[in-house]
C-alpha cells in the first residue's frame, strides 16, 4: 500500500508538473494521501499503545534483578542513586522529578531490601546522601543486562527491518516532505493573491 501511494504520488505530482498544474495539488491525490496517511498513523498509534500496555506492565510488577525482586520504580531510585552518587536526597527528588514524600517511601523500602545505605556527611550533618551496597550493585548490574538485551533485541529487529525497506522509507518521507512543501507554497500563493485583491 505504501509503495502504491508512493508510485500514485509521483505519478500525479509529476503529470501536474509536466502540464503546468502548479496552483494547487490534485484532490484526488491528497485524498488518496489522507487516506494512506491514516492508516499508517493508526499502525502508529496502536505501536505506541502497545508500547505503554508494555511499560504498564513493567511498572506494575515485580521484577527480580540479581537475587532481589524490584519494582520498576524500585530499581529505577537505585539506578538514579548510584548513577548521581554525589546528590543528595533534595537532588535526587527534584532529579527525579517525584516528590520528597515518594522519594522515602522508595528509597525506605530499597534501604530494607539492604540495596542502599543512607549517611550523612561530616562537613554536612543536616543533608542525607545514599550509597549503594554490594546487592545494590548486582541488582544495579542485572537491571543494566536486561536494558542491554531488550536493546540488542529490538535494534536489531528494526535493522532487519531498515535494512529491507530503506529506500521506500526515505521515498516516502522525501515525497511527502515534497508534497507539504507545496501545499505550502499553494497556501501561500492564494493567500497573496486574497490579498492583492
Amino acid at each position: 500500500m505504501l509503495s502504491e501511494m508512493c508510485c500514485f504520488f509521483s505519478i500525479s505530482i509529476s503529470v501536474q508538473n509536466f502540464l503546468g498544474f502548479d496552483h494547487s495539488i490534485d484532490f484526488i491525490v491528497i485524498q488518496y494521501y489522507n487516506k494512506c496517511m491514516d492508516e499508517i498513523i493508526k499502525h502508529f498509534l496502536n505501536t505506541i499503545d502497545s508500547y505503554k500496555a508494555v511499560e504498564s506492565l513493567l511498572q506494575n510488577k515485580k521484577r527480580k534483578f540479581g537475587s532481589i525482586e524490584l519494582y520498576s520504580s524500585e530499581i529505577h531510585t537505585l539506578v538514579y542513586i548510584f548513577e548521581h552518587e554525589d546528590s543528595n536526597f533534595t537532588e535526587i527528588a527534584l532529579g527525579m522529578e517525584i516528590t520528597k514524600g515518594a522519594l522515602t517511601r522508595l528509597t525506605n523500602k530499597i534501604e530494607a531490601k539492604g540495596l542502599i545505605k543512607r549517611y550523612k556527611r561530616d562537613n554536612d550533618h543536616k543533608a542525607v546522601y545514599f550509597r549503594v551496597t554490594e546487592s545494590g550493585m548486582e541488582s544495579y548490574n542485572a537491571h543494566r543486562l536486561f536494558h542491554q538485551q531488550f536493546r540488542i533485541e529490538t535494534e536489531e529487529s528494526f535493522q532487519q527491518f531498515l535494512d529491507e525497506n530503506r529506500s521506500v522509507l526515505e521515498d516516502f518521507l522525501c515525497r511527502t516532505d515534497e508534497l507539504f512543501s507545496q501545499m505550502i507554497l499553494s497556501i501561500d500563493r492564494l493567500e497573496t493573491e486574497g490579498e492583492a485583491q
